[in-house]
């Protein structure tokens, strides 16, 4: 079985970096020979740059590549793998070592794989010279620009910024309100907007005023400090990081919507042009991880409301452990009179042939606890329960009923708000098990708890990249095929 794989490379609006990857990628499709007979384009989530991508990418189809030979052999199935490259770093790992303060920790017992989302190393020994502090902000500096700044639209501005932040962030006295509205202003500086935001999602942190952090901020540092109060004791650090963390959380995730509709939304019509006007019987499957769920529904997204544009637009959508709303395919959310969700049309005016597989685990604590806290700052908490995300068992951790609250991500509760006719939910099924589909007619979505596979991995992100399953792409690959 041939396997090919291509990287498409975006900068933060959206456009290709190198354009002639795309056109290379098409060429390819016409050109083939056995022909190709699904193109799977894959998106990580954030904390990946260029090589931790293809790293990520790399793993994906190592995994996926054995379970395509044993469930299509002689069928003639031929992949081509399309990897979705952009700029979503946004964890400040060498910050965090500093502001924790433990002594070296052990690794974790279970993995923690597919490309480092949310992974940092926590606790090493923690006094620094002056050289070795001047080579982490400096690292740091650099590191944030590629995210922050790529473009160096703020150019000799944000060196001096982002030291300034790197500083603050790692002295070991609390933050004075000076500090922390200086802190504040720069980075509410570097704000990205969401253009796919939901309506349960209008207040987060990076519409919330200067004035009205600094305050709440500043009580959380006086309450208990060196501890974050909004994240249920998974996170014990300085009251600047974690507002770093859940700054550069939303900023990534408006990014993935803005590369989706800008960059891969183009590409995915020239792929649908090209397998059309040539006759292919080539079909089309996007898989995405965290915000890279995000991203890869992003891109068919505009698709739902143009006229000139032949629906079914792609065959199947996999969305991993999806960092945003969980309302987000709902047309009536049950927690917000008279809203949909920012992406019912898709599932309601046919872009995906078949329902979006939606997998989810109470043990991914990014989703979970971190995601809905990403509110926090400038939304209160709360803790009305109305739904849940899969059937409950004596395994429940105590802190996931937070996640249940109207801020709750589809990558903790599966896909939610819609009528019982449009939505199916079921376990993950290991890969000797057959998926029975029987008739999916008038599905939107499937939700498919994965807990009994996706469960590995330490605070703050839990299991949410413990990916490197092949259950998981057993059911992606049996959706495709349906």
């Amino acid at each position: 079985m041939a396997q090919e794989y291509y990287p498409l490379l975006f900068n933060e609006e959206g456009y290709p970096v190198k354009p002639g990857y795309g056109q290379a990628i098409l060429e390819t499709l016409v050109k083939a020979n056995p022909p190709v007979t699904d193109v799977w384009v894959l998106a990580h989530g954030w904390n990946n740059d260029l090589n931790e991508g293809q790293q990520t990418y790399h793993d994906w189809i190592n995994t996926f590549r054995p379970v395509i030979e044993k469930e299509t052999a002689g069928t003639g199935y031929n992949p081509l793998f399309v990897g979705l490259h952009w700029p979503s770093k946004a964890w400040a790992g060498d910050i965090a070592k500093a502001s924790l303060k433990l002594q070296p920790a052990k690794k974790p017992a279970g993995p923690v794989t597919g490309g480092g989302e949310g992974e940092f190393e926590i606790g090493e020994a923690l006094s620094q010279s002056a050289a070795e502090d001047r080579k982490g902000q400096a690292r740091f500096v650099e590191d944030y620009r590629h995210v922050m700044d790529p473009e160096s639209i703020h150019g000799e501005r944000f060196d001096h910024d982002f030291s300034r932040l790197y500083h603050l962030m790692k002295q070991e006295k609390p933050p004075t309100r000076a500090e922390i509205e200086e802190f504040v202003k720069i980075l509410k500086l570097y704000t990205t907007r969401d253009p796919h935001s939901d309506p349960t999602e209008k207040g987060n942190v990076l519409s919330a005023p200067v004035s009205l952090l600094t305050r709440q901020l500043e009580a959380q540092a006086q309450a208990l400090p060196g501890q974050s109060q909004n994240l249920e004791g998974f996170f014990k650090l300085d009251t600047l990081l974690e507002f770093f963390r859940t700054f550069t959380f939303w900023k990534m995730k408006g990014r993935a919507a803005i590369v989706g509709e800008t960059g891969v939304y183009p590409f995915l019509l020239s792929l649908r042009d090209t397998i059309n006007q040539n006759n292919l019987a080539t079909r089309i499957h996007l898989l995405g991880h965290s915000f890279g769920a995000k991203l890869v529904t992003a891109s068919i997204y505009p698709a739902a409301g143009a006229g000139n544009v032949a629906l079914p637009l792609v065959n199947t959508v996999i969305l991993l452990q999806g960092a945003f709303s969980q309302f987000a395919f709902s047309s009536m959310i049950p927690v917000e009179s008279h809203a949909a969700g920012r992406y019912a049309a898709i599932v309601e005016r046919g872009v995906i042939t078949n329902p979006v597989v939606v997998i989810y685990s109470k043990y991914d604590t990014a989703n979970t606890i971190c995601y809905p806290a990403g509110m926090a700052l400038a939304a209160p908490i709360s803790s009305k329960i109305y739904e849940k995300g899969g059937p409950a068992d004596d395994e429940s951790l105590e802190s996931y009923q937070i996640s249940t609250n109207k801020f709750g991500a589809i990558g903790a509760n599966g896909a939610q708000g819609l009528p019982e006719a449009r939505n199916r939910t079921l376990d993950m099924q290991s890969e000797d098990q057959p998926y029975q589909w029987s008739n999916l007619a008038g599905v939107y979505c499937l939700n498919v708890d994965g807990q009994h596979y996706i469960k590995a991995g330490s605070p703050p992100a839990g299991a949410h990249s413990d990916i490197l399953h092949p259950e998981i792409y057993h059911l992606a690959l049996a959706m495709s095929l349906r």
